[in-house]
């Protein structure tokens, strides 16, 4: 913690809350109670071991700000800690992966596909976060991405090592079958599009979506709105969100038929 909050503190862009979470469930219930305690447009998750260099919020927010498209900005970074294999003198890319983390340019398929390659520590729109599935022990990032790939959202690739994630003996990162919790992620994300026009009568529209909630898994939610009022756009879109239901929205600006 003592590395983190040095990090935090030390940043060149300080326009920021801090928000600090005591351990009342596992990282996911803590994780979703700080991010409805907050306030601001972009929101990031950091774990207590993650140590940020100096210009890591002004680098991805600034990256943001220059994608529109992009629901969020990760990156590279550092490991500290992990023990080190025995690999041959020329055998850089293996000394690579336990001293840093490549990411990659962003790819839908290959994020399907997995491994995954985004980290947590990743500056999100507020706008576009789907929040944390408390049910998910292991890999939660990984579910995070393909929950906001499903709604729609990706991600914008800096090539640059933002911040130091600091390991020590008996972290989860080193425990546990790494396989089992990657296909069980992606079990769960194996789904079908359920296709819903609508045009006003959001009454209907919810009789239908709880319907779903209550009796469906393994879905996600095309949502065609044909020039709804407002409050109608709004009653549907509260419901999806609190729901925590994976859907993505395409709204029209007028009645198509």
């Amino acid at each position: 913690m003592p590395k983190c909050l040095a990090g935090i503190k030390g940043q060149t862009f300080q326009d920021f809350e801090l928000i600090i979470e005591q351990s009342i469930g596992n990282a996911n219930v803590n994780r979703n109670a700080g991010f409805e305690k907050s306030s601001g447009e972009y929101v990031l998750f950091l774990d207590a071991d993650i140590e940020l260099k100096p210009n890591a919020l002004k680098t991805m927010l600034a990256k943001l700000k220059k994608v529109r498209k992009a629901a969020y900005a990760y990156c590279n970074y550092d490991k500290e800690g992990l023990p080190q294999p025995e690999l041959p003198a020329d055998d850089i890319r293996g000394k690579q992966d336990q001293t840093w983390h490549e990411a990659k340019p962003f790819d839908a398929n290959a994020l399907k596909q997995g491994p995954n390659y985004i980290s947590t520590m990743s500056l999100i729109r507020r706008e576009c976060f789907s929040g944390w599935d408390e049910r998910i022990e292991r890999y939660q990032d990984y579910d995070l991405w393909l929950t906001m790939l499903n709604g729609g959202h990706e991600g914008v690739f800096i090539n640059k090592r933002l911040f130091t994630a600091h390991y020590k003996p008996g972290d989860l990162t080193q425990q546990g079958n790494h396989q089992y919790w990657e296909d069980r992620v992606k079990r769960k994300h194996e789904y079908i599009d359920i296709i819903i026009p609508t045009y006003q009568q959001s009454a209907y529209t919810l009789r239908c979506l709880k319907s779903i909630h209550k009796h469906t898994t393994g879905y996600r939610i095309i949502w065609i709105d044909n020039g709804s009022d407002k409050q109608e756009i709004r009653r549907v879109e509260k419901f999806l969100k609190d729901k925590k239901m994976p859907y993505r929205a395409i709204k029209n600006p007028v009645n198509l038929g």
